[in-house]
């Protein structure tokens, strides 16, 4: 099956109030990209969809009419499909225990929840986007009291006491309790989310880790996060604990989160002194590298460790310029230690954090110097080639009509019959075929170099706007 679908549930604020929306994706199984998308307010048509793409995989696509109408229990839906139905019914019990309404409700016919889909695309398999689709409004992380309480209330209760979040109100989510060192500057937080904006030092987790935690100087931070905590941020942990009777009992406890350069969702961050690639997991410190056991060992930095380094990481980052944008390195002759830049910086581009694949860029002018060379030597080739059929073909004339000294009296013999029509034959086929081929290849090799190696080519191998050295 080269496609799959995937339903996703959404709540869309109207004039009207709140309107419940289905988002079709239909998503190439090879690649996981999203090849036809459309949005519904019919659940019938998101059933339907989703069916079909079940009825698909089943292998009864082919024959919907009689699949539909093995339907003994009269439900509806064909009976093939009913252990897929129940396997997505109990996911859907199993993934909403406490009924967010952001969910499709377990008793409805075909319970697809976000994500959910039929089946997702093979492991490893190349893919531009992730197809998995997050509720619209998660509750995940909150405690269950504070979870209880705004579930009792009705979406117009929410939005009578400005708790439904839309319309700029205030939005109810889990909170993350950052724990703070005592030289972190809370400079902003947001007032419903987990968006910090923090002055410190060199800190990429616990209390005591990066130089901040080792207590060296010149290790100014400045860390701006966006969803600290990750995707299921937890505001209380459950411990065990005794009540006066002795009875062993499950409590929430709060609990404290530490930057974590892995799970927060995006950050940009900014340090006097750290070791950006070692925190990030970058190069001989990420997952495909081959010492990862020497990855703990503290004097182990990197290249470009203990200095100073500003980065950006989210799911997706756009920089964009007005007008143009440069990326530029080799500026100065000191670095931010005081020590002298040795050697040249060039500029790196990685896909998968695979830096032993890493291959030296090429330049578009120099590489249009090759090929020109390259194609004249072809065209001077091919002369040549012309040249020497030319010759050969006066050479076969000749020995076409050639005779020899009979041992009569010297009387020239007449031309051998079979020489002189292998000959013609021959002059025949090397124009009709090599010679006319020569000049076709001539004239290809102009307008190869008039397309691709021409800067007003229709094909120019140049990019006309970027351009590296």
């Amino acid at each position: 099956m080269a496609n799959y679908v995937q339903v996703e549930k959404v709540t869309a604020v109207t004039a009207n109030g709140p309107k419940t929306l289905y988002n079709i994706e239909v998503i190439d199984k090879e690649t996981g990209q999203t090849v036809e998308k459309k949005t519904t307010a019919s659940m019938e048509e998101a059933q339907a969809a989703y069916l079909a793409s079940h009825l698909e995989q089943l292998g009864t696509a082919g024959d919907a009419a009689a699949a539909a109408a093995a339907d003994d229990d009269g439900d509806g839906y064909p009976d093939s499909l009913k252990p897929v139905l129940d396997a997505a019914k109990v996911a859907a019990d199993a993934a909403d225990p406490a009924g967010n309404e952001t969910g499709i409700p377990a008793d409805d016919p075909v319970s697809f929840q976000p994500g959910t889909s039929a089946p997702p695309p093979d492991p490893g398999s190349l893919s531009t986007t992730s197809v998995m689709a997050k509720q619209a409004r998660d509750l995940c992380g909150m405690a269950s009291t504070r979870k209880k309480e705004f579930l009792r209330l009705t979406e117009d209760q929410r939005i009578e006491q400005k708790i439904s979040g839309v319309f700029g109100n205030k939005r109810v989510q889990a909170m993350a309790a950052r724990e703070n060192a005592p030289s972190d500057v809370v400079v902003g937080r947001g007032i419903d989310n987990n968006a910090f904006i923090i002055i410190g030092n060199d800190r990429p987790g616990k209390l005591h880790e990066g130089y901040g935690g080792k207590g060296h100087t010149q290790s100014d931070c400045i860390d701006l996060v966006a969803g600290l905590g990750g995707p299921c941020v937890k505001e209380v942990e459950k411990r065990e604990t005794k009540t006066l009777d002795g009875k062993e009992v499950l409590v929430d406890l709060k609990t404290t989160i530490n930057p974590n350069f892995f799970l927060d969702a995006a950050r940009i961050y900014i340090s006097q002194k750290t070791d950006i690639d070692k925190n990030f997991g970058l190069g001989e410190f990420g997952p495909s590298s081959k010492e990862q056991d020497q990855e703990k060992d503290p004097k182990r930095i990197g290249k470009y460790g203990a200095k100073s380094a500003i980065a950006a990481k989210a799911d997706n980052i756009r920089i964009i310029g007005r007008e143009s944008i440069q990326i530029v390195t080799g500026t100065d002759k000191k670095n931010s230690v005081g020590g002298s830049v040795l050697g040249k910086s060039g500029i790196e581009l990685v896909a998968m954090n695979k830096y032993e694949e890493l291959q030296p860029m090429v330049l578009g002018d120099n590489l249009i110097e090759l090929l020109e060379k390259i194609v004249d030597k072809v065209d001077k080739l091919s002369k040549v080639n012309n040249g020497t059929m030319k010759y050969q073909m006066k050479l076969n004339q000749a020995l076409q009509h050639h005779t020899h000294a009979s041992p009569f009296f010297g009387i020239q013999t007449l031309p051998s019959a079979a020489c002189l029509a292998a000959g013609v034959q021959c002059d025949l086929e090397m124009v009709m075929n090599s010679e006319i081929s020569t000049v076709k290849n001539l004239t290809n090799l102009v307008g190869l170099k008039m397309n691709y190696l021409v800067d007003s080519g229709e094909k120019f191998i140049n990019s006309r706007l970027n351009k590296c050295n």
